[in-house]
């Protein structure tokens, strides 16, 4: 494979057939192994568009060639991205779980963080030396 086609997750996905790879024909699949999440992203509505930003214009292109001919040789996994088609995005849901919060209403202090505990006598962050400033941990956390 070469390097510009290669695929971002070449070392940590276990999906048996990449349509990154120019060899995938000789490769096999076999009934319940996991699907190219590539794959599942590109059949979703607006995949293509979301994936631009996890792939180069090259490796868009060829998965978006490949994909099909890869659902026409396995019926498993036809019928597991018909599937995923129907399903949220899994970039969208990331995205969203990892969105900063707008500037104006992050907390600036672990009081703030955690009203519960800012009880004084109870243990509270503000008796904690250096827990009434905490703007390099709310950065941190953005």
């Amino acid at each position: 494979m070469s390097t510009c086609t290669r695929c971002p997750r070449f070392d940590s996905c276990s999906a048996n057939i990449c349509p990154l790879d120019p060899k995938w024909p000789l490769a096999q699949h076999v009934q319940g192994e996991r699907v190219c999440s590539f794959m599942a992203e590109l059949v979703k509505p607006g995949g293509s568009a979301r994936l631009a930003g996890s792939l180069s214009p090259e490796q868009l292109a060829i998965l978006t060639r490949e994909c099909p001919k890869v659902e026409l040789r396995w019926g498993d996994i036809r019928t597991r991205l018909k599937a995923s088609a129907k399903t949220g995005s899994r970039i969208d849901n990331a995205r969203a779980r990892f969105r900063p919060t707008p500037q104006g209403n992050q907390p600036t202090t672990l009081a703030e963080i955690f009203p519960e505990h800012s009880a004084p006598g109870t243990g509270a962050l503000s008796e904690v030396p250096g827990a009434s400033g905490v703007d390099a941990l709310v950065e941190d956390a953005g």
